[in-house]
């Protein structure tokens, strides 16, 4: 099975925020986990569509 995996400018460009966002989102624990394909940061589209599609829920409070 193959995962489409988007770098950050992508990430940032579907939630219209900035890259810094994403990275405070990223590093918070706020939104899904990336993958790290090779060392770099990718998000599975898949795992961001189902967190949108959610209501970007905070991810902190979910597992609490």
């Amino acid at each position: 099975m193959t995962t489409e995996l988007l770098p950050i400018k992508t990430v940032a460009k579907i939630l219209t925020c900035s890259e810094a966002t994403i990275r405070r989102w990223h590093k918070a624990g706020i939104m899904p986990a990336p993958a790290r394909p090779g060392g770099c940061i990718r998000w599975k589209a898949a795992e961001l569509e189902q967190w949108i599609f959610d209501g970007c829920p905070d991810l902190r409070k979910a597992h609490k």
